[in-house]
């Protein structure tokens, strides 16, 4: 249903809708990647400042019944993050993604608010939210994503 509502939907950058929706395209991609190892929970970090997206992405994974535990957590530096499935780096956290180190990457499955080289972003295109998948930096992980996912993706290098 994320991916139905990222690819259709148009609000305004700033809007409390535009939160929901990147809540609900990140709790997605627990279910639509093939992750290296069978874990029985996931983590997705947030890198910057985002507080309507940490409460959505709480609320939702509460709510919603998924195969695994969803644990939500922050960051303020690159430096910091570990134990991390997904992290997502917000507009204002996208100087310090510029610093995450390529293990970090291959590990981490990176979203990024803009189009930096990461393996996913989710942009503003036209007034409109959209994903793109980076086919070079996502053949760099350790990750595959579903046919569904990659369908309604827009593909760059």
């Amino acid at each position: 249903m994320a991916l139905i509502c990222l690819s259709n939907l148009g609000y305004s950058q700033n809007t409390a809708g535009n939160e929901k929706v990147k809540s609900l395209f990140l709790l997605s991609l627990t279910r639509h990647v093939e992750w290296p190892s069978a874990k029985k929970s996931l983590t997705i970090g947030l890198l910057g400042e985002d507080h309507h997206l940490q409460q959505n992405l709480k609320k939702l994974a509460t709510e919603r019944k998924c195969s695994k535990k969803i644990n939500i957590t922050t960051f303020t530096s690159a430096f910091d993050v570990k134990n991390c499935d997904i992290l997502f780096v917000t507009n204002q956290g996208i100087e310090e993604a510029l610093l995450l180190d390529e293990q970090l990457a291959k590990n981490t499955l990176v979203v990024t608010d803009s189009d930096i080289g990461q393996a996913l972003a989710i942009v503003n295109k036209n007034g409109r939210l959209s994903f793109q998948v980076n086919e070079v930096a996502m053949a760099k992980t350790n990750f595959k994503l579903s046919s569904d996912m990659l369908a309604l993706a827009t593909l760059t290098k």
